[in-house]
């Protein structure tokens, strides 16, 4: 019998990779780092997830609005 198949997470591209660490650096919601990047929120959770797994990032709370807020990790690999 075959393992199940599961899709290898996505790749960030650097050049988005780079521009949500500074944003992170500051504290971001998914909403606002979307429109400031031009990408949808669904792409931007997509692109959280292995910079979280890779210890760059993590979420700091809950905003009282809609959202969360990301913040880079004080060890975080630089681009």
């Amino acid at each position: 019998m075959e393992p199940p198949f599961t899709s290898p997470p996505p790749t960030v591209p650097e050049d988005v990779r780079g521009r949500l660490l500074a944003l992170a650096s500051q504290g971001v919601t998914t909403e606002d780092a979307a429109a400031q990047l031009g990408i949808t929120v669904r792409e931007v959770w997509r692109y959280l997830g292995p910079m979280r797994d890779a210890g760059d990032i993590h979420l700091a709370r809950a905003t009282d609005g809609p959202g969360v807020e990301w913040r880079t990790n004080e060890n975080h690999r630089s681009a």
